[in-house]
């Protein structure tokens, strides 16, 4: 049987004594430690997919740096990265619906309030369509108002070229707000593959226009931009297309959008947002730094430092986009022990991560100026590059830290840390450059996020802290497997008979445990059982070890699609016939994680699992689904709630004393 994690919230005081009186802990549930198992296996889940998707991303960015370095000139490389803060600052509006909307989603979703989570789908939809048109025409008089008044002294010929560059880009800019959008609600959908398989259509469609264009089509800087337009225009239709036939996000009934939940959607986007104006309102001031520093190689320089952060930006934002939803999730449920537990995880990944990355840049900084086209590398160029490196692992910590905090609802203090980041970064670079070396102000960065890691540190104390004292008193979270939840069960109700809880409530609830880890177990055995007989035992091989009646079960049940949503049943005469040796192949590792909440009024069961979509329906329970435990649970229970959310089962069943 594979591992499952069952978490318990109940009075740690109480139990403690309870531990203490009469009984040794491996006689108390005290015996069970929660690892957080289930959430190792989600990131290992989403962080993959979210990589190649931020890949993607960057080659709708780099790409362009890319190919316009190796197949135009440095004169156009410099141009692309002097566009680019004006490219970060239109796209705050993207970060702000997207970012809002997948934080709202995912909290209503925990929350396990369907109304909320419609009307909030509603609301995600109407801004997202009304930002798209709005931003096609509000950029167009800012991308030229900064490029010709905000850029300082530029030559007509860099001008030219940021201009036919804008052209292009600007086109792509509403599609990709919506296809922003749609990653994360695929994400939520738990549509992993979709996300994987739209990315490489995207980063390859940009890659081949962007040498079509360039390279064929002699387009020149223009072609670059075109390019990304394309990429951006088929990626938003493919996203639209898939969300609409694959999810229910689209799905919200005669949900009304509301002013309310539109506020909350900016709030929770604000902080993210601020961050992406304080990063396009930095790279323009920074800019004007370098070629204070630098003069005329100031845009190689930069653009060779800002492509390998892009690269090492992959894998912080495929972390933290793993993390998003996730953290979301459980914000709605209020487990904040859970989310500091998911924090610490998503830190170490990034640790040993970009921690190789930075080695590797350290070591070998010419080779990612040759691959930007640039030969002629100077020694302030390349130790720029190396002391720049130094920055990448905190800013990995950073960007954790202010998700953690943004779904611990501290939007005010994360707002405030990017405007303290921005401002900071501004001054550390001035001052730098007017004390040192000019390779020297790539120190700016690293400064100023240690500064603002110190703070993010000092915070989360406070905030653990505080959730301590109100987990001592109330909560404990233990894990065990699933040969273990009976019992689990058995300790409980000892547990809850020593502390006066009602007998009869723990005892259902007990009940509806176990079942529902069964339940879990096999739903998620149902899939397999089809997958394993496809590829290993052709079903002609068992017509001699199965009677008729049987064998035409299982060919019924071996004909139907395998990619449906909830998976028909599986006849369990059927399992039973099986060879032993077939058998023993079917054991599944299945994640399950389950809340039990006590008091002397009511208990609560909240459970989520990793496997397939189960059916909890009655008529189809009677037809020999896994299990034939749903109406008793029904019976025993005062409500059961079901929604099948981030590739996982999420059950919620109050039982009344």
């Amino acid at each position: 049987m594979g591992s499952c994690g069952i978490l318990f919230l109940l009075n740690y005081g109480d139990v403690e004594m309870f531990a203490k009186k009469n009984y040794t802990e491996d006689e108390t549930i005290l015996r069970f430690n929660n690892d957080g198992s289930i959430w190792w296996k989600k990131l290992r889940e989403y962080i993959p997919p979210m990589l190649i998707t931020n890949m993607s991303t960057l080659l709708l960015i780099n790409v362009d740096s890319l190919v316009v370095g190796n197949l135009v000139g440095e004169d156009a490389l410099s141009s692309v990265n002097l566009f680019y803060p004006i490219i970060m600052f239109i796209g705050v509006v993207s970060v702000l619906i997207a970012s809002g909307c997948s934080t709202a989603i995912s909290n209503s979703i925990g929350s396990n309030d369907q109304d909320m989570t419609d009307r909030i789908k509603r609301t995600s939809i109407v801004m997202m369509e009304l930002a798209a048109i709005l931003l096609a025409f509000v950029q167009i008089p800012i991308v030229f108002g900064v490029m010709y008044f905000g850029m300082g002294d530029l030559s007509s010929e860099t001008l030219s070229m940021m201009r036919q560059y804008a052209y292009g880009v600007m086109i792509a800019m509403p599609f990709g707000l919506i296809s922003t959008v749609g990653v994360y609600q695929l994400q939520i959908a738990g549509k992993m593959k979709l996300l994987m398989w739209l990315a490489a259509v995207e980063g390859i469609t940009n890659l081949l226009l962007d040498l079509l264009f360039v390279g064929a089509m002699h387009m020149g800087i223009a072609g670059a931009g075109y390019g990304t337009a394309g990429a951006n225009v088929l990626r938003c239709a493919m996203t639209v297309y898939l969300i609409s036939k694959k999810t229910e996000m689209y799905k919200v009934g005669s949900a009304k959008a509301s002013l309310k939940d539109a506020w909350e959607i900016v709030s929770y986007g604000l902080p993210d947002a601020a961050r992406s104006v304080m990063y396009a309102l930095v790279n323009y001031f920074f800019v004007k730094i370098l070629l204070i520093a630098f003069g005329e190689d100031a845009g190689a320089i930069r653009g060779v430092c800002i492509f390998c952060f892009s690269l090492v930006n992959v894998v912080i934002s495929g972390i933290q986009g793993g993390m998003r939803p996730l953290i979301g999730f459980l914000s709605g449920a209020k487990d904040y022990a859970g989310i500091r537990k998911l924090l610490r995880q998503c830190l170490l990944i990034c640790t040993v991560t970009i921690g190789i990355m930075t080695v590797f840049v350290m070591m070998f900084p010419k080779l990612f100026f040759h691959l930007l086209g640039v030969y002629t590398i100077s020694k302030n160029a390349e130790m720029s590059l190396q002391l720049f490196s130094f920055y990448y692992v905190f800013a990995g910590f950073d960007v954790l830290f202010q998700l953690y905090f943004i779904n611990r609802k501290k939007t005010t203090f994360s707002t405030l840390l990017y405007v303290l980041n921005g401002a900071s970064l501004i001054v550390a670079a001035y001052i730098l450059v007017n004390l040192l070396p000019p390779p020297y102000v790539w120190l700016a960065y690293l400064i100023t996020t240690l500064l603002c890691l110190s703070l993010e540190l000092w915070f989360f104390r406070s905030l653990k802290k505080s959730d301590s004292e109100q987990e001592n008193a109330e909560l404990l979270y233990l894990s065990l497997k699933p040969d273990e939840a009976v019992e689990a069960s058995r300790l409980l109700r000892n547990y809850a008979a020593e502390q006066g809880y009602p007998s009869r409530m723990v005892n259902r609830l007990s009940l509806c445990m176990e079942e529902m880890v069964s339940y879990a177990v096999n739903a998620c055995k149902n899939m397999e059982i089809r997958k394993l007989l496809r590829q290993k035992v052709p079903p002609e091989l068992l017509v001699d070890l199965l009677p008729d009646e049987l064998f035409d079960k299982l060919m019924t049940v071996l004909k139907q699609p395998l990619n449906d949503e909830i998976i028909p049943p599986f006849p369990g005469d059927v399992l039973k016939k099986l060879p032993n040796e077939l058998q023993e192949l079917l054991q599944q590792n299945v994640s399950v994680y389950c809340i039990v909440r006590l008091t002397m009024d009511e208990g609560r069961l909240i459970m989520m699992d990793t496997g397939r979509r189960i059916a909890l329906n009655e008529d189809i329970e009677s037809k020999e689904l896994v299990t034939e435990n749903y109406t008793l649970i029904k019976k025993l229970a005062k409500s059961v709630e079901y929604q099948y959310v981030l590739d996982m089962n999420y059950t919620v069943i109050d039982i009344l004393s």
